[in-house]
């Protein structure tokens, strides 16, 4: 049988047979200048792999091997491939997290100095009182209290005084101001409080910011030594 014989019946189906076996003819010259007509195939790459794996024989088993081989590479790359792909979405994503985190913070830190300047615009001696600078900073009063006591910003004197440190009133971030309130004994008492300046502010807001980036890294930090940390036996 005859290769021509062999692409004509082989069982696939008919639109298989159409798309990869198209039968031509091909001019081959004859004798004395003659032409002769020869019927022939163009196989697609579909079609050479769908008639070869019908073939038996050595050589027939030596293409089969190569062809499984070189499916086997191909997919082995397209693994690779989609792997490397993945790890590059992951650290792409990795840095947005990371450039969205710094500009959080970028943004957290310049509110408090527009909200004083808004307080600048509004105030003469530019001052305000902790309860004033926690709403600016955008924090409760006893945190902003407790932090600048561990900080030694400021420091308790007596009953009814709040200190800062003279290091602070330098610096220009504090001053300080007396006050005076009525007791239950309807008696008026003198003490002191901290008033917050505008560069004290800037300078909180600073602080502030560093205080909860570490606090951020080391949470982070603490998550991913737990999933890194083997299931107990």
């Amino acid at each position: 049988m005859t290769m021509c014989c062999v692409l004509k019946n082989l069982e696939c189906s008919q639109k298989f047979h159409l798309l990869n076996f198209g039968e031509v003819f091909r001019e081959v010259p004859g004798a004395n200048g003659a032409i002769r007509k020869m019927p022939a195939f163009e196989i697609t790459r579909d079609g050479f792999t769908f008639l070869a794996m019908g073939f038996t024989g050595r050589e027939a088993a030596k293409w089969k091997e190569a062809y499984i081989d070189a499916f086997n590479r191909m997919e082995w790359e397209l693994v690779v491939s989609s792997e490397r792909v993945l790890r590059y979405e992951a650290e792409r994503l990795q840095q947005i997290e990371q450039q969205h985190f710094a500009l959080q913070h970028h943004v957290y830190a310049i509110e408090p100095k527009a909200k004083m300047l808004d307080h600048l615009l509004h105030d003469d001696d530019g001052t305000v009182n902790l309860q004033e600078a926690a709403s600016l900073l955008e924090c409760d009063v006893d945190s902003l209290y407790d932090f600048l006591i561990d900080r030694k910003w400021i420091h308790r004197r007596g009953a009814y005084s709040t200190i800062p440190y003279v290091s602070k009133i330098d610096a220009g971030y504090l001053v300080v101001r007396n006050t005076l309130s009525k007791s239950d004994n309807k008696k008026f008492r003198v003490g002191k409080e901290p008033l917050v300046t505008a560069k004290g502010i800037a300078e909180l807001s600073q602080l502030i910011k560093l205080y909860w980036f570490d606090c951020y890294h080391f949470v982070a930090a603490k998550k991913h030594r737990e999933v890194r940390r083997p299931p107990a036996a």
